[in-house]
């Protein structure tokens, strides 16, 4: 059995890169400065599993993207809130590659705006909730394989 949590984490932060967008793993590193133009966090993951045979295991798994645009206090750029999250649905809904999983559906649970302020900041945040069924690969001889098959 594999956990495809980190096998789905990476497929998004690879497809999400190749929309142009600046992306980081849960959190903004210590030593970078964030992207003034905005950023998405691949954040929280959750699964279970939805079928289990001899050979391999099925998972419902879903994950969640933070797109956040820091302003100064007061001023609003929801366009470009819009534009990123438009690429995220784009990177996501053109398939994310799933290294060890095939992916067999992809559904947008939730988009949410969950904007705040702090003293000095107006902060945007679209949250974006996604869901996808996977079924580990069967891997034989180092060919993959979709059950059921048969071996002659």
């Amino acid at each position: 059995m594999l956990n495809p949590d980190k096998y789905l984490r990476e497929g998004y932060l690879t497809a999400l890169q190749g929309q142009g967008l600046t992306v980081y793993n849960k959190t903004i590193p210590v030593d970078t400065t964030p992207d003034p133009s905005g950023y998405v966090l691949v954040e929280s993951q959750s699964k279970s599993i939805t079928e289990r045979s001899k050979t391999d295991f099925e998972w419902n798994s879903r994950i969640t993207l933070h797109i956040i645009k820091v302003n100064t206090r007061g001023y609003s750029a929801t366009s470009i809130v819009d534009d990123m999250e438009e690429k995220c649905i784009n990177a996501v809904e053109n398939g994310i590659l799933v290294n060890n999983f095939y992916l067999k559906s992809t559904y947008l649970v939730e988009s949410m705006n969950l904007d705040m302020s702090d003293k000095t900041n107006t902060i945007e945040r679209r949250v974006l909730i996604y869901e996808h069924w996977l079924s580990e690969k069967l891997v034989i001889n180092g060919f993959n394989y979709t059950l059921p098959f048969t071996l002659s």
